[in-house]
């Protein structure tokens, strides 16, 4: 997936929004309105067209800004997800629970290949914490031996 803009996930959540306001929650399981409010847009809704082509026709309809995301709107939906598709560690599969609608299956090497990055550089920040500790007790016992 190629990198898009703040200006595309703006369109993305503008999209969502309109989507919410026009779909009625029916109350069923997974229903389209459901869906929509955990940042999922279905073929349905979009009549079968992929969700980068509906993105970029709503971007035509309005403009918007290509200045970095604010907080609320990387965590409004899912867009720090979107954004982000290599955090995710499996696929986004959609369940038949209610207040859980949508969930992660991946396998043990894609949750491996997420997190290990993380935990390798926190490792080495804790590594380098320790060496500097380490250095500051030396110079300190060679000042008390003065």
């Amino acid at each position: 997936m190629e990198k898009h803009s703040p200006a595309y996930f703006r369109a993305r959540i503008a999209l969502i929004d309109r989507f919410l306001s026009e779909i009625p929650n029916t109350g069923e399981k997974n229903n389209a309105f459901v869906l929509l409010r955990n940042g999922i847009i279905s073929r349905k809704v979009l009549s079968g067209k992929p969700e980068e082509a509906a993105v970029k026709e709503q971007m035509e309809k309005g403009n918007y800004p290509n200045s970095p995301l604010t907080f609320f709107e990387m965590c409004r939906w899912n867009t720090w997800f979107a954004m982000h598709p290599e955090k995710v560690a499996g696929k986004e599969l959609v369940t038949t629970s209610f207040e859980f609608p949508v969930t992660i299956k991946g396998t043990k090497e894609e949750i491996i290949n997420v997190l290990t990055p993380i935990v390798s550089g926190d490792k080495l920040q804790r590594i380098r914490v320790v060496k500097v500790k380490a250095k500051a007790k030396l110079k300190l016992l060679e000042l008390m031996k003065l």
